[in-house]
């Protein structure tokens, strides 16, 4: 009677410690997760990430236009565009240079910029960052 009595609290000890492993398991999970609210929102080739902006990627030379109505660069090496009029010119233009995997866009100023991928984002209520989304193929 004695062995089963050892036995069944030895079972319960492991029991609890499972138990307790198992919620402090379950406490990380939550904290490691992210926040719904900041995550971008993909619709087709980019993602949306409202209200945010970045920094300026320094060169950008490899989409290099003559179109003569094209957006502007303000200068001959920045990745800073003026007089882009809508969205739709401005995922072009981000197509049209290899380096440009996300962008900034204002429509209230016209101003798209390439962001450098190796800064962090920053809040702005007047420009959106769009990413380059990853193609995922099913099988």
């Amino acid at each position: 009677m004695e062995t089963l009595s050892i036995v069944l609290i030895i079972v319960s000890i492991i029991l609890v410690i499972a138990l307790v492993a198992v919620f402090i398991y379950n406490i990380n999970l939550e904290t490691s997760m992210i926040d719904p609210k900041n995550c971008p929102l993909s619709s087709g080739d980019f993602g949306l990430t409202p209200r945010k902006t970045g920094t300026t990627l320094e060169i950008c030379t490899s989409g290099v236009t003559t179109n003569t109505s094209a957006p502007l660069n303000t200068t001959s090496s920045s990745c800073t565009f003026v007089n882009v009029p809508d969205l739709l010119t401005a995922t072009n233009l981000c197509n049209a240079y290899k380096e440009c995997s996300s962008f900034s866009y204002s429509a209230n100023t016209n101003t798209m910029m390439i962001l450098d991928p190796n800064k962090p984002l920053i809040d702005n209520d007047d420009t959106d960052v769009y990413n380059r989304q990853v193609p995922t193929i099913f099988v």
